[in-house]
């Protein structure tokens, strides 16, 4: 008899829903993000063997691919956590989402302390 019960009252609550605007609506979705934007983070420098002496030399390679934008601080329910390096991709996505304000500034200009985040 209680499992007959329990399912009626699950699908209950699943329907509940809490009117658009609310004060429940605005503070569970709304998110902020606070990004800095490192330029040397699109080099690397790697250790190649040269093939023709057969030593091996350090060279400045482009990533295809860079991960330059770093996040400081964030609020509300994300996935992403501080320290967490993007890509441009991901960026892109962050600043698409709906109740998202993500502002971007340089190496320092958010951070408190020198700690990486």
């Amino acid at each position: 008899m209680r499992m007959a019960l329990a399912v009626p009252l699950i699908t209950v609550y699943s329907r509940v829903r809490v009117p658009p605007g609310s004060l429940g609506d605005i503070i569970m979705n709304q998110r902020t993000f606070e990004i800095e934007y490192n330029e040397d983070k699109k080099t690397e420098r790697k250790v190649v063997k040269n093939k023709k002496t057969g030593k091996k030399e350090s060279k400045t390679l482009q990533l295809k691919e860079p991960k330059c934008w770093q996040i400081v601080t964030t609020t509300g329910d994300t996935s992403y956590c501080p320290g967490t390096w993007l890509n441009e991709s991901q960026l892109k996505m962050l600043r698409r989402g709906k109740n998202t304000l993500v502002h971007v500034g340089l190496p320092g200009q958010y951070r408190v302390n020198h700690r990486g985040y």
